[in-house]
């Protein structure tokens, strides 16, 4: 599904612990805005800001912002591991509507950078720089490790 301007949505997409821990410390709490689980975390769903929103790969660890030119996994659509991509329960568009994106994000999206990113106190350290300068155990490590011991050729999107 695409996501910027077009459609009028940008979403936050959450992979695994790891990624939930993040905005976990980001933004506490439930965030009411439309949700999708996905095989490996969720998409959050918000109101596109009115100017160019870039896309952006491991922003944090285990999360991308995908914005204008960018696409996600649609609802529906069945993930590798078997999950199936559903609504998350309480957060579909009939029962909430997509909510401004978070102010530390769109902040970060206007700067160009998360490195320092913080809501409140609770700074959240590795910016894709960082995270990527981590070797075999940064973000890209892990990746190429994984696609070389998990994914057949040709299987990846």
């Amino acid at each position: 599904m695409a996501t910027g301007k077009a459609s009028k949505i940008i979403v936050i997409d959450i992979d695994g612990p790891e990624g939930e821990d993040v905005i976990a410390r980001l933004s506490p709490g439930e965030i009411p805005t439309p949700t999708i689980l996905t095989g490996r975390g969720r998409q959050l769903y918000f109101q596109h800001p009115g100017w160019a929103v870039p896309n952006k790969v491991a922003a944090f660890p285990k999360l991308d912002s995908r914005g204008d030119g960018g696409y996600v996994v649609a609802l529906g659509s069945l993930h590798s591991n078997g999950k199936t991509y559903t609504w998350a329960p309480g957060f579909n568009p009939a029962e909430v509507s997509p909510d401004p994106a978070p102010a530390w994000w769109l902040e970060a999206l206007q700067k160009g950078s998360f490195k320092g990113v913080s809501q409140g106190s609770q700074e959240v350290p590795g910016s894709r720089k960082t995270a990527v300068q981590e070797g075999p155990d940064g973000v890209l490590g892990q990746e190429r490790g994984f696609l070389q011991t998990k994914v057949r050729k040709g299987s990846r999107n």
